[in-house]
């Protein structure tokens, strides 16, 4: 299972504004996981997929398009720098003088919040079966989830 891997090591919370699709929800992701790529592996990060942030979306429609992720960041990147600051490169702070760059947000109304996954089996046992809830009641939902390498395609 997923959650068993010792590298995922964030949970990564994205939520649109109300009415979003799940199209934009991907695009949003996509968008940022490359800002998060470029961030830590440099301008040729493209040439480097070994080393690229890798995981799993899990999507949700209720009650609006968000996603969950289980995340291990770039190769390198040190876990206390993507914690603080990854969020930054979804939705950058309001005031330019607290920015890092992009400068641009994602999305104007979203939302980002990322967690550290414990080390124990409970602790992950817990986190999938939370990210996968959906899969239980809606046969649909066993197609509501995406590796990162292949969101927006």
């Amino acid at each position: 299972m997923v959650a068993a891997d010792p590298h995922l090591k964030f949970l990564v919370t994205i939520s649109l504004h109300p009415g979003a699709s799940r199209a934009a929800v991907e695009a949003a992701l996509k968008g940022w996981c490359a800002r998060v790529d470029r961030e830590y592996l440099g301008r040729n990060w493209l040439k480097m997929p070994e080393k690229m942030m890798r995981g799993v979306a899990f999507f949700e429609a209720a009650p609006h398009n968000h996603a969950h992720l289980l995340v291990a960041p770039p190769v390198g990147a040190s876990a206390f720098h993507f914690e603080m600051n990854a969020a930054q490169m979804f939705r950058p702070e309001a005031a330019p003088e607290l920015r890092l760059v992009p400068p641009q947000a994602l999305a104007q109304r979203g939302v980002m919040q990322i967690q550290s996954i414990g080390d124990s089996a409970e602790d992950r046992h817990r986190l999938a079966k939370y990210v996968t809830k959906e899969m239980e009641w809606r046969e649909a939902a066993l197609h509501d989830w995406a590796p990162l390498s292949e969101l927006g395609r």
